[in-house]
């Protein structure tokens, strides 16, 4: 048990850790394992925080993450039980393709039985099995890293938000539930946060169906759903092809979604086919004044940086989505949901940047990072915090005019 507070050398810190100075140094250089402080001499010390720090960063690199994706993970702040958590859902995500590439050469192994098989008799597709078990290596990391870069973004609402109720409740609210044993679709579920946050509130006698194009996200829906009281299913869909029955569900829900879907004409024609003639269509979106202090902050620094959250999305958001919609469905009403985020902590606002920001790791150099810091800082010194404007949008959508009923 190492004391948090204590001071090591260098040396000592490798020693301890079981790893090489050699590899404490290079974490240094790299940015991923900066020294607490140093002492008279100027010898780096490193405290008992960050031995887990490097754990975080020796399984990361285990698990085939470069080392930029490994600074973007350990620079997000979270508990250290919840860090733990994560990697071993991803630790057990690589045994399990581990597992599947000994299947797959298993499989090609016994092919031969032992004896000489001529090139003719060769199953060929044997060995592709195992060329797509090992590929699978880039989906999962992706999908790892995508489920983290999600967490990053909720806990930094639900932590800084002026409306400690939140958007899950407050769309909660809206939504028309109407009688029992109704059938529910969320497309683009995430990892189901909205049906957590609202455990204690869910429909009795309602089937709600969960589905998403990751993988990994729906695995993370049904860890987080487990034990929650209700009955869900889940499933990997596309919202342009939806593997379901025409008239099948009574809601249709789709959150935050809508925005990176590039032909929401037939997007609208599946939900529609897939929704009863009375059931009601749910979506959100942003306005273009969502976050925007923190993108004009990011443009004053270097104007070639996105983030993904309100620069590439305005094609689908409030002030157009109606427009939209009411070229498949004939009832459109909007409710506004209207807070702030008040931020009083720099490297809060630094990682959700990182997590919603697509090229920010390749366009900002360390000078530009320093600068864009020292902007949310100084800002956060003088008023106390950074005031973030939060609106967005609930669509409720209705399949068809009162008369057509």
């Amino acid at each position: 048990m190492y004391n948090e507070n204590q001071l090591y050398t260098a040396g000592r810190f490798a020693q301890k850790a079981g790893v090489s100075l050699r590899t404490v140094r290079y974490y240094d250089e790299k940015g991923l394992l900066k020294p607490t402080s140093y002492n008279e001499a100027g010898y780096r010390l490193y405290d008992g925080e960050k031995f887990e720090r490097l754990q975080r960063i020796l399984t990361l690199k285990y698990l085939g993450f470069s080392l930029d994706e490994i600074k973007d993970l350990v620079d997000q702040e979270m508990k250290v039980d919840r860090a733990i958590h994560i990697q071993k859902e991803a630790v057990k995500q690589k045994i399990s393709q581990m597992e599947s590439i000994l299947k797959a050469l298993n499989s090609a192994e016994d092919m031969f039985n032992g004896e000489l098989v001529e090139t003719d008799e060769i199953q060929w597709e044997k060995f592709t099995d195992v060329i797509k078990a090992i590929n699978l290596e880039e989906q999962i990391l992706n999908q790892f890293i995508n489920s983290s870069r999600l967490e990053c973004r909720i806990d930094f609402h639900e932590r800084f938000g002026h409306d400690k109720r939140g958007f899950h409740k407050w769309i909660f609210d809206r939504i028309d539930f109407g009688d029992k044993n109704i059938k529910i679709l969320d497309i683009g579920c995430g990892d189901g946060s909205i049906w957590l946050k609202n455990k204690d509130r869910i429909p009795k006698g309602c089937t709600i169906v969960l589905s998403d194009m990751s993988q990994g996200m729906i695995e993370k829906a049904k860890e987080n759903l487990k034990g929650v009281d209700g009955e869900f299913q889940f499933r990997i869909a596309n919202v342009n092809n939806l593997p379901f029955k025409d008239e099948e569900f009574d809601i249709v829900m789709v959150n935050y979604v809508l925005q990176f879907v590039e032909d929401r004409t037939k997007a609208f024609k599946e939900i529609k086919r897939a929704l009863k003639k009375e059931g009601t269509f749910y979506t959100s979106t942003f306005s273009r004044k969502h976050m925007k202090e923190l993108r004009e902050t990011l443009r004053e620094v270097n104007e070639n940086v996105k983030l993904t959250l309100g620069d590439t999305t305005t094609r689908f958001v409030i002030e157009n989505a109606e427009e939209q919609i009411k070229e498949v469905f004939c009832k459109v009403e909007m409710d506004k949901y209207e807070g702030s985020l008040r931020v009083d902590d720099t490297q809060s606002i630094l990682n959700y940047m990182f997590s919603t920001s697509a090229n920010i790791n390749e366009v900002l150099n360390k000078k530009e990072l320093k600068t864009l810091r020292n902007k949310f800082q100084s800002v956060i010194e003088e008023e106390g915090y950074f005031h973030i404007t939060k609106e967005t949008g609930l669509f409720k959508c209705r399949n068809q005019q009162e008369h057509e009923k």
